[in-house]
Formats: C-alpha cells, sequence, structure tokens
C-alpha cells in the first residue's frame, strides 16, 4: 500500500518502500526500461557477432531479397550453436532483452521477407535460441509492443531526455524515415504518460487509505481529497500532451507507406497459412528443432499499440467497465503479450477505490477532475480512432477490403475493437 502524504512534491515514487510489489518496476519513464537498453549482443562469440550483423543489416537484405538465404546460411553455420550472454547481475536481464529482440526482427523478417509467400518453418538456428530464451521469462515468443516500441529506441544524446528530436530506433525493417517516426512517436508517448502512471499510483495509495482507514479529522481527509484531485489534474494534462504527439504521426510517416509497405512486417503469425504435402492445413510458424506437448506451429498476433499498458492501466485505474463480450475477450488476449510485470501492475490498480472515494465525496472539484480524466482517456481513444482510420481503413478500402474485413496490427477487427472500447469509456 503506499503512504499517504499531505503534500504532493514529486511525481516519482520512493521504490526503497516496496519489494516486490507491483509498482516496484515503474522508473520516471513509466513502462519504458528505466536505463536504457542495449543495442546489441555481446560481441562474445562468431555466432553473436552474425546475429547482430543481420539485425543491423535487416533493411538491406529485405531490399535485395537475401535475407531468407543469409538466415539459411546462418542455419548451415550454427545450426546447434547458443547465444553467448556474459553473466552480470541486472546486465544478464537487459542482454535478455536485447537477445529476444534481435532474433524476433530477424525472424519476423525471415517470414515476411516475401509478403505474398510468407515462410512458416523458422530456421532451428533461430527457434531453439528464441524459444529458450522465452521460456525463461514465460512470454510469447512472438515479436511484441514490448520488443519493437519500449526497448527499440536510443538515445542521440545521453545527457537530454526522450523526445522526438534525441531518440532513434535500435532496429528497423525498412530504415526509412517513415518507420523510425513511427516507432519515435510510440516511444515519446510512453514517455510522456510516465507522469499519468505515476500519478495514478500515488492517487490509488491515497484513495485506498482514505477508504480503509479515514481520519477522525475532516481536514485531513479534505486534504488528501486534494491530493487525489491535484493527481488526477495530472493524468489529464499529461493525456493531453500524448494525444499532441499522436497527433504529429502524418508529419513524417505516410498513410500509403505504412499500409502498403511497413503493416505487412508487423504481421501476426496467424495470417501464415499453408498446407503440406498431404494437402493439411497449418495456420502459424514451425519452429525447427523445438518440440512442444501440445503442438508445433506457433500462431500469435502481431505488435500491437492495444499491447500497450497505459491505456488499461488507467482503464483499471478509474474503474472503466467493458462490456463482457468476444471483444473484452480480444481485449484480455492482448493483454496477455503485456510483459508480466504489466499485467500485475494493471491487476493492481484494477482494485482502485478512486471512483468509490470520488462517489462519497463532497468535493465538487474531486468529481470534476475525475470525470475529466476519464475524457481524457475517451479523448485519448478517439484520436487513436482516428489515426487507425487514416493508416488502415482508408488505404483498405482503396484497394476493396469490406469494412468488416479490416483488422487492426495486432489482428483485432477495428470496427468492433476501437470503437467499442471508445464508446465504453464514453459511457463512463
Amino acid at each position: 500500500m503506499l503512504p499517504r502524504e499531505s503534500k504532493i512534491e514529486t511525481l516519482e515514487l520512493n521504490h526503497d518502500r516496496f519489494f516486490n510489489h507491483p509498482v516496484s518496476f515503474i522508473s520516471k519513464r513509466g513502462f519504458l526500461p528505466g536505463k536504457d537498453p542495449l543495442e546489441q549482443l555481446p560481441e562474445a562469440s562468431p555466432f553473436n557477432q552474425k546475429l547482430n550483423e543481420i539485425a543491423k543489416n535487416i533493411p538491406v537484405l529485405i531490399e535485395s531479397c537475401t535475407l531468407r538465404s543469409t538466415v539459411d546460411a546462418l542455419n548451415d553455420e550454427f545450426k546447434d550453436e547458443e547465444m553467448v550472454l556474459i553473466p552480470h547481475g541486472t546486465q544478464m536481464k537487459k542482454q535478455q532483452h536485447v537477445a529476444i529482440m534481435t532474433l524476433l526482427m530477424i525472424a519476423q523478417a525471415y517470414i515476411w521477407e516475401d509478403e505474398k509467400n510468407p515462410m512458416n518453418v523458422l530456421p532451428a538456428v533461430i527457434a531453439k535460441n528464441l524459444y529458450k530464451l522465452c521460456r525463461s521469462q514465460q512470454r510469447m515468443p512472438t515479436l511484441t509492443y514490448k520488443d519493437y516500441i519500449l526497448r527499440n529506441w536510443r538515445l542521440l544524446d545521453p545527457e537530454k531526455e526522450i523526445s522526438l528530436d534525441n531518440i532513434e530506433p535500435i532496429y528497423t525493417f525498412t530504415n526509412s524515415a517513415d518507420e523510425a517516426w513511427f516507432i519515435k512517436i510510440h516511444v515519446v508517448i510512453e514517455s510522456i504518460c510516465s507522469k499519468a502512471i505515476i500519478a495514478a499510483c500515488k492517487a490509488y495509495g491515497l484513495a485506498h487509505d482514505l477508504i480503509k482507514d479515514p481520519s477522525e479529522d475532516p481536514l485531513v481527509n479534505q486534504e488528501t481529497e486534494r491530493n487525489i484531485t491535484e493527481l488526477l489534474n495530472v493524468i489529464s494534462t499529461t493525456l493531453e500532451e500524448a494525444i499532441l504527439v499522436l497527433k504529429r504521426m502524418t508529419e513524417q510517416c505516410r498513410h500509403e507507406y505504412f499500409f502498403f509497405t511497413l503493416r505487412h512486417y508487423l504481421g501476426g503469425w496467424e495470417k501464415v497459412i499453408k498446407k503440406d504435402g498431404d494437402g493439411k492445413e497449418h495456420v502459424g510458424i514451425f519452429f525447427e528443432g523445438v518440440e512442444t506437448k501440445d503442438k508445433n506451429f506457433h500462431s500469435y498476433r502481431g505488435p500491437s499499440g492495444a499491447e500497450s499498458s497505459i491505456i488499461p492501466a488507467l482503464d483499471a485505474f478509474l474503474s472503466v467497465e467493458q462490456e463482457i463480450d468476444g471483444m473484452y475477450k480480444t481485449l484480455l488476449n492482448f493483454q496477455e503479450y503485456m510483459p508480466r510485470k504489466h499485467q500485475a501492475f494493471v491487476g493492481y490498480l484494477s482494485t482502485s477505490k478512486v471512483r468509490e472515494v470520488v462517489e462519497t465525496s463532497d468535493s465538487v472539484e474531486l468529481k470534476e477532475a475525475f470525470e475529466n480524466a476519464t475524457r481524457h482517456v475517451k479523448a485519448f481513444r478517439g484520436t487513436h480512432l482516428g489515426i487507425v482510420h487514416q493508416y488502415i481503413m482508408v488505404p483498405a478500402k482503396t484497394i476493396g477490403i469490406k469494412s468488416d474485413e479490416i483488422t487492426g496490427t495486432g489482428g483485432a477487427p477495428i470496427g468492433e475493437y476501437l470503437v467499442e472500447r471508445y464508446q465504453n469509456t464514453l459511457h463512463h
């Protein structure tokens, strides 16, 4: 439980008070890693060096249609080789993250190098290392928002903060300014929204204490309500700032480039459907050299903004209720692709007492701040829906795809997923 504070002085959490707590991983950067991500595997073996070289040259190899042959050659040379990670405490975790990202970028490029003829077999040299690492972290062995966005950036000037002018992606599929801008917009939104997430953590604790153990002094309770009001206002102003950044997507990422060039590299593996020699249809990717008890083919969604933890966390904190329907199941499915700590954090915020405090309070300011924060969550969803309309729905219709067949990058039906979530926020 977060301790009650009589004064809101900072939007940083005191992590010394927490151990193994759902908020313990939240840094001043929110859901972004607190320390800059590693940019490559340690050059500790010829195999590591080859992987680094391939990952850095993905755009060139795709452009020359030689990525698959390059990975096949790697498989012939290092089929049973394991990556070398140097054990250095927390540095080991960072190496594992960059190792997974490196393997997944190569895997995704291998599968989708030819959009009309995706590969459904991942060579053992990639598959075995990828599966082993992902199993150790109990995560999906597929490219997620965490890999493509949250850990795929570097600071140009380490002395300055994250901004559109001070970051660039570590890896891309196309080496285009459009793709770089697409990644940068998402990273900066995550950075900005760190203030909203930390404010939600603090308000959560204040509300929980107020409900569980209210002070006998009404003035103390009123001060706590004023603090919650201030924190709710921080959420609103932060989302306003994030919306302005999201609207800048169109400045340097062209709609047609995203839809017709970049988007298929982010495709989910459920879109890979092939028949074997016996005519049996297989959906997903076969991991060569990897045996599991229930299946040999892996079918997952592609990376999607729906895997960002920002809005689900604020939904949970504000107690926004969703319809219990098929799309609610889809919403939960996207959350399965979030990092495990993010999932735990959203679950933690789902026990928020803020709405209860607001409903039992006589403070007009508190009620207005709560409604305003909810409206800003709705506004962010509305802006996102507008971006998706521009980047996916409009170009899709130009090539004859029907509205009910258009899906988002992660594979969810756009009309159902985004519109319904927007409307549910509106009604609260």
